[in-house]
């Protein structure tokens, strides 16, 4: 989750904010009923609301939604701004909405269930001829050449102290993506369009597709470098391509298990899949090389995955598969709790058992009641009006 410094530098980001604003300048009309997706402290929201729309969801599941109610008041917004703690896909249909505005990207909009989130809402919420903002993102790659990065990151762990076998570890890292900082100088390939995301229409948020470059001059590539150009509208744009003025995002990498070194004419291909799996993707890129020199024309196809970072990590369970598993002193908590939803207890009869059956964790009323609030708010009861009612 994020944190106010996090929101803060988002507001900061005048490129960002400027080209949102235009949107929902071109978007809002005095008729206009708005959805903030992912709103945190809900900078969006106010916006929309000082633009002239006559009602503003303000829809998040952290505990920023509590900031975004709190400035609404302060602007003078608190009839228009409705802010609801929660995921979009919890929600009711109350009322079409003609305009919904999010920025859920991570480093690439390819970030958890973001795209998956949209088009639940555009297909249950979305006036038809409404507004998406963005209108559609496309995802750029290209090789590049980063020796300090690799060096310190990947390398340094295959030398361990005492002369320890980390071999696991880096195989681990190199099946892992990374935000790095990349500059201009280097990418070692022109940039090839990897996809293009039309949030009016995309049904699948998975995304798989072949990238080929024929190298100009000889280079040294150590991975494959992503970004996006976000069209919020026909008018207002942004990247974080390398170099630009937008690092708020910074650029995804996909390491190479081993540099490769390339000469002139040399023909690279890789076959790049992110796919939703759960609650965030799992990526995997395979590499071919087709050299020109006819000595140096066999060389293997490198296939990575984030999977093989996650088996390093997850490799017990097949060691502990006869196990039986038990709940631990959570999930005792959230059984009770579940079972009380069920069972028509008041909050203060939940606090109250919480507090006599785990005095550690609880020690006094309070905090057993703010345990419960917290709960009740991401399980519970999604009518805002009830929990702004107990949170304030």
């Amino acid at each position: 989750m994020y944190d106010l410094h996090d929101f803060a530098e988002m507001v900061n980001d005048r490129v960002r904010m400027s080209a949102y604003l235009e949107a929902l300048r071109d978007a809002i009309s005095p008729s206009s009923i708005v959805m903030d997706i992912g709103a945190g402290s809900g900078i969006f929201s106010l916006l929309a609301c000082k633009l002239g729309a006559r009602k503003v969801y303000a829809v998040d599941p952290s505990d920023a939604i509590h900031a975004a109610r709190i400035m609404a008041r302060e602007n003078g917004c608190g009839g228009t701004i409705e802010a609801i703690r929660g995921t979009s896909y919890d929600l009711p249909v109350r009322e079409p909405v003609d305009v919904i505005v999010s920025d859920l990207r991570g480093v690439l909009p390819l970030f958890r269930r973001h795209i998956a989130t949209i088009i639940d809402a555009r297909k249950r919420f979305l006036r038809p001829n409404g507004v998406l903002i963005p209108a559609r993102d496309t995802l750029w790659a290209a090789l590049v050449s980063l020796p300090d990065w690799y060096k310190s990151h990947i390398e340094a762990i295959a030398n361990g102290p005492c002369g320890l076998d980390l071999s696991s570890w880096r195989s681990a890292l190199v099946n892992s993506v990374r935000r790095v900082k990349v500059n201009v100088e280097s990418l070692v390939t022109n940039a090839s369009c990897w996809a293009e995301i039309d949030y009016a229409t995309v049904s699948d948020p998975n995304i798989s597709a072949t990238l080929d470059w024929v190298m100009r001059e000889s280079a040294t590539a150590h991975g494959i470098a992503l970004w996006f150009d976000a069209e919020l509208d026909e008018r207002n744009k942004f990247s974080n391509h390398p170099g630009g003025p937008v690092d708020l995002y910074g650029r995804l990498v996909l390491p190479l298990s081993n540099p490769i070194q390339f000469g002139p004419g040399d023909r690279v291909q890789v076959s790049l899949q992110a796919k939703l799996i759960g609650e965030d993707y799992a990526w995997q890129w395979e590499t071919r090389v087709m050299r020109t020199e006819v000595e140096r024309q066999h060389q293997p196809v490198m296939r990575q995955s984030t999977f093989y970072a996650d088996a390093l990590l997850l490799g017990h369970f097949d060691r502990t598969s006869s196990i039986v598993p038990a709940l631990n002193e959570d999930g005792n908590i959230a059984r009770l709790l579940l079972s009380a939803l069920d069972g028509g207890w008041t909050l203060e009869m939940m606090a109250r058992r919480l507090n006599e059956l785990h005095p550690a964790r609880f020690p006094d009323r309070e905090s057993a009641r703010r345990n419960v609030q917290d709960f009740i708010q991401r399980f519970g009861c999604s009518d805002s009006d009830f929990v702004t009612q107990e949170l304030d």
